[in-house]
Order: C-alpha cells, then sequence, then structure tokens
C-alpha cells in the first residue's frame, strides 16, 4: 500500500507540475491526462493489486513522451523522473502479512 500512496502523491504532483511552468499546449495536456490516470490506477490498485502493472505503462510513457512532445528542460526532467518512479512504484508488491499454515500432523 505505500507504493499505491506514492503513486498517488506523483500523479498529484505531476498535475500541479502540468501549470507550475509554461508548456505547450500538447505536454500539458499530455502530463495531466497522465497525472489523472496514474492517481486512478493506483487508487484502484489498492482493491485489485494487480491493475498496478497499468501504471508501469504510464509510467514508461511519462519517462518516453517527453522526447516525442517537444517542450523544455524542466518537463523533460521533471516528467522523466517522476515517470521512472511511477513505474518502480508499479513493480512494488502489496506489503500482506504472509498467513502460517498449520503444520501437518
Amino acid at each position: 500500500m505505500p507504493a499505491r500512496l506514492l503513486n498517488v502523491m506523483l500523479g498529484v504532483w505531476l498535475f500541479v507540475s502540468a501549470f507550475a511552468w509554461p508548456h505547450t499546449s500538447a505536454s500539458r495536456a499530455n502530463t495531466g491526462a497522465a497525472s489523472v490516470a496514474i492517481v486512478l490506477v493506483s487508487l484502484a490498485s489498492m482493491a485489485a493489486p494487480g491493475v498496478r502493472y497499468a501504471n508501469a505503462l504510464l509510467g514508461a510513457w511519462m519517462v518516453a513522451s517527453p522526447f516525442l512532445i517537444v517542450d523544455n528542460d524542466a518537463t523533460l526532467w521533471n516528467n522523466g523522473l517522476v515517470g521512472l518512479a511511477v513505474f518502480i512504484g508499479a513493480f512494488c508488491r502489496p506489503l500482506v502479512p504472509r498467513r502460517r499454515e498449520a503444520p501437518a500432523h
């Protein structure tokens, strides 16, 4: 769950960053849409852990998109680093205590 909460916070930051400095309209739309998707997928993955892999795709897209949608260096670094963190967070397993099986007699 901590990785899901971190991805929610990263998604919120990504949304804020879309308006924090000048972006092209395409870059702002891309960053805004991806950030909302990251937050929604992170929240959904708290109930259905398998959904977290969709955030891996979104994180990979955020790493690649600044190179495809030419903008500025701040956006390139911000989106790239946040995307990398979301990607890594998607592969963190939920912290669920293991059930001990009763010894066989």
